[in-house]
């Protein structure tokens, strides 16, 4: 069995491939387990309450100012042996696949036949738990680096995310119009673009298979090919998740100040993606 693990960050279609993934019978891929909110029963979280001895080192050892700290060994053993639990116990929660039914226990129902087990995890989220670089590092772990090209579109869906009250939807949206900051969209993006650099910059090549949001939707078939060639599993054609875009039209149809907007990014490298098709 290969581990592996989806590094992204937020709205770059992470959900959809995790879902996506699962419909492959060989690959089970889990949900942001590392989130602290994250409230599905596979996740560290329900790990860590169910059980007194681990919900204690927890609050010790894994609150947000010492779960950052590198040599932090009791938070390292404990996350060890929840990661142990999550890929090889039978009886620990699949990954649930309908929204809104987190808390629901999912009982593994193919074990046997899994050549790939992962997770979703954002950069963010590593570096909330140091002691992840350590058990990437040292186990033989494939990671899936998730990026987005497009930083604008990026930056757009986390604000119609915040406006709507909604992450992921099935259902197709109507276009919404909301009002940009040229200032700190152009912070934004730059700080996105560091960030994807520096996910580049954390581990061994040879262990990460890089792609874009743009290539797996644009470019499906080659993408998908490279994706399971990289988690050895047999290349099949598996079922699209219905998920929905909640931000599918072009930017000038959904920012009210879209002249303003184009004028402030005319001359800087964000100023292509004004005009570029959305990747749907």
């Amino acid at each position: 069995m290969k581990k592996f693990i989806i590094l992204t960050m937020p709205r770059s279609g992470s959900t959809y491939i995790r879902l996506w993934l699962n419909n492959h019978p060989e690959v089970r891929c889990h949900g942001e387990v590392f989130l602290r909110t994250y409230p599905a029963l596979d996740g560290y979280r329900h790990f860590t309450e169910s059980h007194k001895k681990r919900y204690f080192l927890t609050k010790c050892f894994g609150n947000p100012a010492m779960s950052r700290v590198s040599y932090n060994l009791p938070l390292a053993r404990l996350t060890q042996e929840y990661l142990t639990s999550l890929f090889s116990n039978p009886e620990h929660s699949a990954p649930f696949t309908e929204f809104g039914k987190g808390r629901i226990y999912n009982p593994q129902v193919s074990h046997d036949s899994e050549k790939a087990v992962g997770f979703k995890l954002m950069y963010q989220q590593l570096l909330d738990f140091r002691c992840l670089f350590k058990w990437i590092n040292s186990d033989d772990i494939k990671i899936i680096l998730l990026t987005r090209d497009n930083l604008l579109e990026m930056y757009i869906s986390n604000l119609m995310m915040v406006k709507r009250g909604i992450a992921h939807t099935s259902s197709k949206q109507l276009v919404d119009k909301i009002h940009i900051s040229p200032k700190k969209a152009c912070r934004a993006m730059a700080k996105m673009e560091h960030n994807a650099s520096k996910m580049r910059d954390q581990f061994e090549s040879e262990k990460v298979l890089e792609i874009t949001y743009e290539e797996f939707f644009k470019q499906h078939e080659s993408c998908a090919s490279r994706i399971w060639s990289f988690l050895g599993v047999d290349a099949q054609n598996v079922t699209s998740p219905s998920l929905k875009k909640i931000s599918s039209h072009r930017v000038d149809e959904k920012v009210k100040n879209y002249k303003e907007l184009a004028d402030a990014l005319s001359g800087t490298p964000y100023e292509r993606f004004l005009d570029e098709p959305v990747a749907q």
